[in-house]
């Protein structure tokens, strides 16, 4: 079995953001700037996780720091987790779950496009051992995720 991750450090301006994977709209500003003074008062924050789809690397999992690090220096070294061996459409998945778990709160269209990745990779269509996934929708994708429908 191949090891799944690889730790790599990389410039922050090798690393590319694109629509195509984050299903995050727009950057928060204010968590920018905390995550920037982090960085310059030698704060351990964890590591970004990217992914190397065609010859770019692309953030997965780190969108703002990744922009606070480029606010100190394009050529800023950047920790990163290297996820090997999928799609984009999983990679996507992968950004969409990262979301879900830490960082900002979800609006309720990022909400919607993460139900959208999950339904695009058949994952209702998975069974589980608390019943088929395949008679899930939004209502159950969001209570098993800790989330509801509601703007923030």
């Amino acid at each position: 079995m191949t090891n799944k991750h690889e730790r790599l450090t990389l410039e922050a301006n090798a690393i590319f953001v694109s629509a195509q994977i984050q299903i995050r709209h727009k950057l928060n500003p204010e968590q920018v700037e905390t995550y920037r003074n982090n960085y310059l008062n030698g704060i351990d924050m964890p590591p970004i996780e990217i992914a190397l789809l065609g010859n770019r690397y692309w953030v997965v999992d780190g969108f703002h720091r990744l922009a606070a690090m480029k606010t100190i220096n394009p050529a800023y070294p950047v920790d990163a987790i290297l996820l090997k061996g999928m799609s984009q459409a999983k990679v996507r998945w992968r950004a969409a779950s990262a979301n879900m778990q830490h960082g900002l709160p979800l609006t309720r269209t990022e909400k919607q496009q993460a139900f959208k990745v999950f339904v695009g990779l058949k994952m209702n269509r998975k069974t589980s051992k608390r019943k088929p996934l395949r008679d899930c929708g939004p209502k159950d994708f969001m209570s098993r995720s800790g989330f509801t429908l509601s703007d923030h």
